[in-house]
């Protein structure tokens, strides 16, 4: 059975990014405006029991290969056995991967930076926290010399404020964005207006023009008039018990400073100053470390030959031909009935 999915034609509408088409085609789902409407039949979606491995060309059970959502049955092509000896004989090569890209991105081997976490401790640079996932080189882009260890939160952090870090009182506008005198409070239920903005956030979209003219259509904290991003502004909300909204913020500062930001204040560490000093001091020492001897990769191994047909041939125009139940045998068995045809016929 096949799905029909709705697109909307907004040719008429005059839009100029992607998220006033969004909230146009949210407004016609909801019934407020009335657009053209274009309908497509969208593919089938197939439901198997089983499968043949593309690895080990076995047929096996649906519950033994990995979800895929980008395929029509839902499944992996490789069941998990396959999967796994993939990863195993690959963690080398991956590894020398790696290697070459630390070498080429910043001028340090994957040993050395293995010997720095390990100096460390695992902690970060900013923050003294060991995170879950491995530490990132932190370097200068205009000199290209690496700095430190950081973690991923403070990585984009340090990105972000080094852009903006000469704005004039910036950390005084982080400190009155992040102040809950200045935030609007959710509103109640029975003032719902029915839009998204009301839904999400609890505010009305009058509200949120209020915002935007206070802040004259510009990031709160770092003063651009370019959201960025899918070309909206963000609605910046308190993440405790309130949800109150606390402004309009550009995409670089809601989705990398501010929460990197908040995060430092609850360690207790204040960021202007720790950014700045980590800023300020030179290039870190590199340890020197001995390359491992390298060995050749095997090359990864090959899929099995295929099974042969089991049972009897399928009905068809070559059911009675002794040939294999391939493509290209049935392709070379209907050239050669033609050439037989046509012989024929010129005989006649």
């Amino acid at each position: 059975m096949s799905a029909k999915r709705i697109q909307y034609d907004h040719s008429g509408c005059g839009h100029t990014n992607r998220y006033e088409l969004d909230r146009c085609g949210k407004r016609a789902r909801r019934g407020d405006i009335t657009l053209p409407v274009r309908v497509y039949k969208s593919k089938a979606i197939v439901t198997v029991t089983e499968r043949r491995c593309s690895g080990c060309r076995i047929v096996k059970p649906a519950a033994d290969f990995h979800r895929n959502a980008y395929r029509r049955d839902g499944l992996a092509v490789r069941c998990r056995d396959c999967c796994a000896e993939y990863q195993r004989t690959n963690a080398r090569r991956k590894s020398y991967i790696r290697n070459w890209d630390s070498q080429r991105n910043y001028g340090v081997t994957a040993a050395q930076v293995d010997a720095m976490t390990e100096a460390r401790g695992g902690r970060c640079d900013i923050c003294s926290v060991v995170p879950d996932r491995p530490l990132h080189v932190e370097h200068c882009h205009d000199g290209l010399h690496v700095r430190g260890l950081a973690c991923l939160a403070d990585n984009l952090l340090l990105g972000a404020w080094e852009s903006i870090r000469d704005t004039p009182g910036v950390a005084e506008r982080i400190a009155a964005h992040l102040d809950p005198a200045n935030h609007v409070a959710r509103r109640p239920e029975s003032e719902s207006d029915g839009s998204r903005t009301f839904r999400k956030y609890g505010i009305s979209e009058a509200d949120w023009d209020a915002i935007l003219e206070r802040q004259g259509h510009t990031c709160n904290i770092c003063g651009t008039d370019e959201p960025g991003g899918r070309g909206g502004w963000h609605h910046d909300h308190a993440h405790d018990e309130t949800e109150a909204v606390r402004g309009a913020l550009c995409n670089r500062c809601n989705g990398q400073l501010l929460p990197a930001w908040e995060r430092l204040l609850s360690l207790d560490i204040e960021p202007e100053s720790a950014l700045n000093e980590y800023l300020a001091r030179g290039p870190v020492e590199i340890p020197d470390v001995e390359e491992p001897a390298y060995v050749p990769l095997k090359p990864s191994p090959k899929p099995g030959p295929r099974p042969e047909r089991s049972g009897p041939r399928p009905a068809g125009p070559h059911a009675d031909c002794d040939h294999p139940a391939t493509k290209s045998a049935r392709a070379r068995c209907r050239a050669r009935r033609q050439r037989e045809a046509l012989s024929a016929s010129v005989s006649a």
